[in-house]
């Protein structure tokens, strides 16, 4: 049989939760869009047209962006927080 090695890797999880939301109407190109939400957290992710985006984005504020995303289009809809 094998022998069971102990071993513990510590893992440093700067940004929480997972947030996501899909904006129609944007005021902003997605670059822009882009650089905003680099100042929310990271692990980011930006896609879409001038009618739509879509955004994936890690952060331990969530709201925080969201008010946001109000402001510069149609926050049309968004992951359910658990």
């Amino acid at each position: 049989m094998f022998e069971k090695i102990e071993e513990s890797i510590p893992v440093k999880v700067d940004f929480r939760f997972c947030t996501e939301a899909l904006i129609k109407n944007s005021s902003i190109d997605n670059k822009s869009l882009l650089t905003i939400l680099e100042r929310y957290g990271n692990s980011i992710v930006v896609a879409g047209s001038d009618r739509m985006s879509v955004y994936d984005l890690h952060t331990n504020n969530p709201a925080d962006f969201s008010m946001n995303s109000e402001t510069r289009g149609l926050l049309h809809s968004r992951k359910p927080m658990i």
